[in-house]
């Protein structure tokens, strides 16, 4: 199995209204794919977790990086040897700050925010972990 942890800053800000339709197009796509995964929004910052076949999960990250709503795409973490996922069976586990999370079933809030800043390859996984376990 295939996992990719990725950070990106969106170009316009995203209401609650395009976060959920981003969210249920995810799920659609990835379900098809066999690929399940965490998205993290806070503040203009997205922080996404994706797992399943290399290949499935390279073509939905490089079709991801193209998508001009985001910019400075950042490869956190890429593991080509994950031995179980931990998003589950998520097909796009999803948390925020925005308020969207509150619409539909399951959604997490984000606590202390994402800080940019300090969103290493460390950070990130603890955060993902431990939202994926509260879920």
């Amino acid at each position: 199995m295939f996992r990719v942890v990725y950070s990106s800053v969106e170009v316009e800000a995203f209401d609650s209204g395009l976060l959920k339709r981003l969210l249920i197009n995810s799920r659609l796509r990835n379900t098809e794919m066999g690929i399940t995964g965490m998205l993290i929004y806070d503040l203009g910052v997205f922080l996404q977790m994706l797992e399943g076949d290399q290949a499935a999960v390279q073509a939905t990250f490089r079709r991801i990086e193209r998508d001009p709503r985001h910019r400075n795409v950042s490869v956190l973490w890429q593991d080509a040897d994950a031995q179980h996922r931990i998003c589950g069976e998520w097909s796009m586990g999803f948390s925020d700050a925005s308020g969207a999370s509150q619409m539909l079933k399951g959604f997490l809030a984000v606590e202390g925010g994402l800080r940019a800043a300090v969103l290493d390859r460390s950070n990130a996984i603890k955060i993902l972990e431990s939202y994926s376990s509260a879920a």
